[in-house]
């Protein structure tokens, strides 16, 4: 189930990675990093962000002003339900289930690195898709896609083969 997807995985890391030379030989010189990154990675940056849009997550170019909710359910439950983000950190340190893993680059080796992390601070570019529960597909619908996925490059295959 590989064969189109090979080709596709060297063009995509050529348009995050490559030189000019290369971006050139696959069409894609004039292409900028923010266009790749939105198409191409998970990551939120400076130049990309996700928006939640009509019932559902884009992932547009720009930098947004995001007012984050969180919402705490019934069984959970302490006044108000809804709350901003930072305030839920600043409130409920203990229950908010947040924690800054390590230290941004920026601050290693200053004197900041020593202070607490202002909560205000933490996960200015947040991904809005890592933090929506996603369905997880049945085993069986896995199955069903992947043997859809190898009957179809295996005629693209058997095609290439046959033609003139």
């Amino acid at each position: 189930m590989a064969s189109i997807g090979i080709i596709s995985t060297f063009t995509a890391v050529i348009r995050l990675c490559g030189n000019s030379a290369l971006r050139a030989f696959i069409g894609k010189a004039q292409e900028g990093e923010s266009t790749v990154e939105a198409e191409l990675c998970t990551s939120t940056s400076a130049d990309v962000c996700e928006l939640f849009d009509k019932g559902g997550i884009t992932r547009v170019l720009g930098r947004p002003d995001i007012m984050e909710i969180v919402y705490i359910p019934e069984e959970l439950h302490t006044e108000p339900r809804f709350h901003l983000f930072t305030q839920y950190l600043k409130n409920d340190p203990e229950i908010s289930r947040w924690s800054e893993i390590s230290k941004r680059k920026r601050d290693v080796g200053s004197d900041s690195a020593n202070s607490d992390s202002n909560p205000s601070e933490f996960a200015l570019k947040p991904n809005i898709s890592l933090n929506v529960g996603l369905k997880r597909q049945s085993t069986i619908f896995l199955y069903i896609v992947a043997t859809l996925d190898f009957i179809l490059q295996s005629g693209v295959i058997v095609f290439a083969g046959i033609s003139p």
